[in-house]
């Protein structure tokens, strides 16, 4: 089973939709700094486990993971309209093949194709509508309301029933940059 493609909608350095194909096997990624090449390695890992930063996401949970223009677009529409907007969602679905999972089979994607996959959703939970609305008319808001936020995964069969821990690829990010050392002497023998 591997992975051959990742949609990303609003994540952090992807502001609306970028999408990318995977070949199988190993992929490089190249680019300049600041171009996006780990955020699409966390996004993949984050759909795959819901870790973000070590953390489970869900306790986590905070504006910047959404893309900061998206989130100051919406809040400069707050304060020009003093209506409710339309709030910013994450979306990041992994494309599979295999024939390991036949139930993540479904046309449940952004493409509306019969594909292998899921799909992980950071969006606004309708339960809080209301509470959304009165907040809105008192103002003021200045940073993305995520305590209205959910976070939840689905097949591209629409099974909303899925967890990381049923998805049948597994992840484990090392992230090295974070070392003290960074020029090779991180590296260490021991006798």
């Amino acid at each position: 089973m591997n992975i051959t493609k990742i949609h990303i909608e609003n994540f952090k350095t992807f502001k609306g939709s970028f999408k990318l194909n995977l070949n199988k096997g190993i992929n490089i990624l190249v680019g300049n700094n600041e171009a996006g090449k780990s955020t699409i390695i966390e996004a993949i890992h984050l759909a795959l486990t819901g870790l973000y930063n070590g953390k489970y996401l869900r306790n986590e949970l905070s504006q910047y993971v959404f893309n900061n223009e998206v989130v100051a677009e919406y809040i400069q529409g707050l304060e020009q309209n003093n209506t409710t907007q339309p709030l910013p969602r994450i979306l990041i679905e992994v494309f599979i093949e295999g024939k390991e999972a036949p139930e993540f089979e479904g046309d449940g994607n952004s493409e509306k194709a019969k594909v292998s996959g899921f799909l992980l959703k950071i969006e606004f939970d309708e339960n809080y509508k209301k509470e959304y609305e009165d907040l809105v008319k008192l103002g003021g808001i200045k940073t993305l309301p995520i305590e209205y936020y959910n976070v939840s995964w689905s097949s591209f069969s629409r099974d909303e029933n899925i967890t990381p821990r049923t998805i049948p690829i597994k992840s484990a990010l090392i992230d090295s940059s974070s070392n003290k050392l960074q020029n090779g002497s991180d590296i260490y023998i021991s006798r």
